[in-house]
């Protein structure tokens, strides 16, 4: 049993678009918001085909809507939690504020920005597709 409630279908009247893109953001560098929203308004076909929205994660530093300039400020639509909430339940917003029947999510993060996951401990075996050919019975 879910803690959510179910996701609504949307009104029969409703226009949906056939895809959304969703920009879920926290404390994001409004250089690369910029960046990652001029790269989705570079390929959008127009509202019938497409939905783009932003959701913030109850930024407190940065409001993301000072990224969008005046034509993106009209294309892309806008959410914001009430209070922070972490990724999980940001990208759970995203979801369920889509009228669209596909989804699609994109980051603006800074290059480099994600932390590296360290390399495995010597213990622990690592795969390597050179010795699962060489030692595959098909190449006997």
């Amino acid at each position: 049993m879910s803690d959510h409630s179910p996701i609504a279908a949307p009104a029969a009247n409703v226009a949906r678009p056939f895809w959304s893109v969703m920009i879920p953001t926290y404390e994001p560098q409004p250089h690369f918001l910029r960046q990652a929203v001029a790269s989705v308004l570079d390929q959008d076909p127009g509202p019938e085909a497409m939905e783009i929205v932003l959701v913030d994660d109850c930024s407190q530093r940065v409001d993301p809507r000072t990224a969008l300039d005046g034509g993106a400020a009209k294309r892309v639509g806008w959410v914001r939690q009430a209070g922070h909430v972490g990724i999980g339940a940001n990208g759970y917003t995203c979801c369920i504020r889509t009228i669209s029947c596909a989804r699609a999510f994109t980051h603006a993060c800074a290059p480099g920005s994600r932390r590296r996951r360290p390399p495995a401990p010597p213990s622990v075996a690592t795969w390597s597709s050179t010795a699962t050919t060489a030692a595959s019975p098909t190449n006997a």
